[in-house]
């Protein structure tokens, strides 16, 4: 439309420079509107190039051929791939988690590697609580057994009593909450699709225990989890010795199923636990800088959250990513492919929130030679499966540092 409008113009001009000048202008009109038909060398792609970056390229290149995902992956399978019910010895001496760790970063030749119990700094805290074995079974209107701990560890909740007992099935929700107190609930075991503490009023009135199949998480994704209840069992105001398990979706809706059918399930229900001194292991490692005087910077993730939980991604996902780090780093400087580093770097995992108060208690010093810390939790999870993503804040201007240069560098290099 534009070239032949041109054309028609310069027809009407009789000014030969103008004439000149709108015959260029119609040929460049004419290439810019077929440009995109025009053969590749005439207008040549724009070549990719991938952000810039404070390391220079051959640092940079040395590390992303070192570092391996497999063998972060390969170590978090080994500490996580499976929960389990932790035996007696590993109260006794270390948990498998932090020996497997301890023994792995002095493999990779970390400078300075400490496996230890910091548990004296805490002394307000006296035992670890413990299942050690638990079984749902039910009796009627079939005798099968349901669930047990070994094949679920998540099925004891913690803060659960010994003991066995034997009930009739009743279902109860939120919405029952303001009713507890008016329900016969002498004899029976609540089943709730809610968190289990809610209903902490039904011991006073005679329920022997709570069986939740309470989830967080999308249910679509994993049908078969049962969740790990982290804030524990919340007994109330009661003498007796109760119970509170914690089963998955389906099975849940199968007892509910049948509650409003007229077949009354009975369940039993049986449970041993332990109790433990308090340990916090702790380990803490550092790849010595040129001037180790200087402030450096500190990398945390935790072991585990209480003993009776092992996560995968939560967290030993964050542990196996600081001991690859470590390693990394430790090669390429004994190969020589890159020079010490002209500050410390130091890696510290410990029990979450606890472990770290009561290194730092131990060990006051630490403190003071760090510049900053960066925690690493639950680094191994799918941001698309979990509907997250990964947010980057920065500082007030009035606040602005070298860190943000940093983060944001190293942002737009991994998401390019």
């Amino acid at each position: 439309f534009i070239s032949r409008n041109t054309w028609k113009m310069a027809e009407f001009i009789e000014n030969k420079e103008i004439t000149m000048t709108m015959k260029i202008l119609k040929v460049v009109l004419t290439v810019l509107i077929l440009g995109l038909s025009i053969p590749g060398f005439i207008f040549p792609q724009q070549q990719y190039k991938p952000p810039q970056t404070i390391l220079p390229e051959p640092i940079l290149k040395s590390i992303l051929t070192e570092i391996s995902g497999q063998l972060a992956f390969d170590n978090e399978v080994i500490l996580a791939g499976y929960n389990h019910i932790r035996s007696e010895e590993e109260f006794k001496t270390f948990f498998y988690e932090g020996e497997y760790l301890a023994k792995k970063l002095k493999e990779y030749g970390i400078d300075e590697v400490r496996l230890e119990d910091v548990a004296e700094k805490m002394p307000e805290r006296k035992e670890w609580w413990m299942g050690v074995e638990a079984e749902l079974w039910m009796k009627e209107p079939e005798e099968k057994r349901l669930s047990r701990s070994i094949e679920h560890p998540a099925l004891l909740v913690r803060g659960s009593d010994p003991g066995e007992w034997e009930g009739e099935a009743v279902y109860v929700d939120r919405r029952d909450i303001p009713k507890l107190k008016d329900m016969d609930l002498k004899g029976k075991i609540l089943l709730t699709p809610d968190y289990p503490t809610l209903f902490r009023e039904a011991f006073a009135k005679g329920a022997l225990g709570i069986i939740s199949y309470y989830v967080s998480e999308n249910v679509q994704v994993d049908p078969g989890q049962v969740m790990f209840n982290m804030g524990g069992f919340k007994k109330g105001e009661t003498e007796s010795k109760v119970f509170c398990f914690q089963i998955w979706r389906e099975l849940g809706e199968q007892l509910k199923n049948l509650i409003f059918s007229e077949k009354k399930p009975v369940l039993r229900a049986s449970a041993k636990t332990a109790s433990y001194p308090y340990k916090l292991d702790t380990i803490f490692a550092c790849i010595k800088g040129k001037n180790p005087q200087e402030k450096g910077l500190m990398f945390t993730a935790h072991l585990f959250e209480r003993p009776f939980k092992q996560g995968a991604n939560d967290n030993a996902s964050g542990c196996v990513t600081l001991a690859e780090m470590a390693r990394t780093i430790s090669t390429l400087i004994r190969q020589g492919k890159i020079e010490r580093p002209e500050r410390s770097i130091y890696f510290l995992m410990s029990e979450e929130g606890s472990g770290t108060m009561a290194f730092f208690r131990k060990y006051p010093e630490v403190g003071d030679k760090i510049l900053g810390v960066i925690n690493m939790d639950m680094v191994g999870e799918d941001l698309d499966k979990n509907q997250a993503f990964f947010l980057l804040e920065k500082p007030f201007y009035s606040r602005a540092s070298f860190l943000e240069a940093l983060t944001g560098h190293f942002t737009d290099y991994v998401f390019a």
